[in-house]
């Protein structure tokens, strides 16, 4: 037999409720950018990497004075780890272009626009039990593509930035591939873009590493 409650345990039950819901985390259908939890890392020898603040690096071609914003990267506090490539587009339709990727703290991967995700596949947790080295996503670059999106770097708002002289990139076009590699600590990118590795940094600030290389490959053709 069923058993109605109280009115008094009705609405005592309802301000419980009404509390947890009010204070639950609320991450569903939230900007990848912005949220995040305070959480820690290891390091190599066991020293704690402090995660509470969240850490984003660009990866930037200087061209004359100017300075273009090309990948931006986030190391999110809950353990995430995102890419994207600012387009410098603005508009409804532009908007959801908005291509990125993203290495979930659970392992969950996957690149996506226009709202598709594409390539989604399962792999290592980005905690400080990564080891090996895989390559998360190479893009090609061409000269005149910086300036032609025309979305300026503000060193201010990011962590680190790796400057690409715009000089070093081929001068034909998609010669050139920048690459994005994630490795345990201390180990090696896997370059996928073979060539004359032009440059080349690591974002170590908690594991995995984040490996950022730019190559020159001529065409066979």
């Amino acid at each position: 037999m069923l058993v109605q409650p109280s009115r008094a345990k009705g609405r005592k039950y309802w301000r419980f409720a009404r509390t947890r819901r009010r204070h639950a985390p609320r991450l569903m259908n939230k900007n990848p950018w912005k949220i995040g939890q305070a959480s820690r890392n290891k390091g190599t020898g066991g020293e704690d990497w402090d995660l509470t603040m969240q850490r984003m690096f660009a990866v930037a071609v200087r061209d004359g004075g100017d300075l273009f914003l090309w990948i931006s990267i986030r190391r999110a506090t809950l353990g995430d780890i995102y890419y994207a490539f600012p387009t410098g587009r603005s508009g409804r339709d532009w908007q959801k272009w908005n291509p990125h990727g993203s290495h979930h703290k659970d392992g969950r991967s996957h690149h996506k626009s226009f709202n598709k995700k594409i390539f989604a596949a399962r792999r290592q947790k980005p905690d400080s039990d990564f080891k090996g080295s895989y390559t998360w996503i190479t893009r090609p670059i061409a000269t005149h593509e910086p300036r032609a999106f025309g979305v300026i770097c503000d060193p201010a708002k990011f962590s680190e930035v790796m400057e690409v002289p715009v000089s070093i990139l081929s001068s034909k076009t998609y010669e050139t591939h920048i690459s994005i590699d994630l490795t345990e600590p201390g180990g090696p990118p896997i370059l996928t873009a073979l060539g004359e590795v032009v440059a080349q940094r690591a974002f170590n600030d908690a594991s995995p590493w984040i490996w950022v290389s730019v190559t020159n490959s001529p065409s066979p053709w």
